[in-house]
């Protein structure tokens, strides 16, 4: 599949968590302040808490890497500052300008 797109693989050598920092940094987090925490009963006892873990990690929890954001902060402070500009003035009462573009015929 790699080979039909003209993409490399890539593999990451045995004992050299560097090599993949991010993944390393969420699994051991997952371990100690989840896992090692938990006693769980059933597989559907494991699936609803991961799911609620997964969530408020990925949702409310404040990240280092995101200058100490949660992600949700992030993503709006990212979608507010990067919000494209309008080329032209919006009447916010009579709502945005329509244009028409003609074109001719030849």
């Amino acid at each position: 599949m790699a080979a039909a797109v003209d993409v490399g693989v890539s593999c990451i050598d045995p004992a050299s968590p560097w090599q993949n920092g991010v993944c390393k940094s969420f699994n051991g987090r997952f371990r100690d302040e989840f896992l090692a925490c938990e006693q769980f009963d059933t597989l559907l006892e494991v699936q609803v808490l991961t799911k609620d873990w997964r969530i408020e990690y990925n949702t409310y929890r404040p990240h280092g890497s995101l200058d100490w954001l949660s992600p949700d902060a992030f993503r709006q402070q990212w979608i507010t500052n990067r919000q494209p500009v309008l080329s032209w003035p919006v009447d916010h009462k009579a709502g945005p300008v329509t244009r028409y573009v003609c074109c001719a015929e030849g």
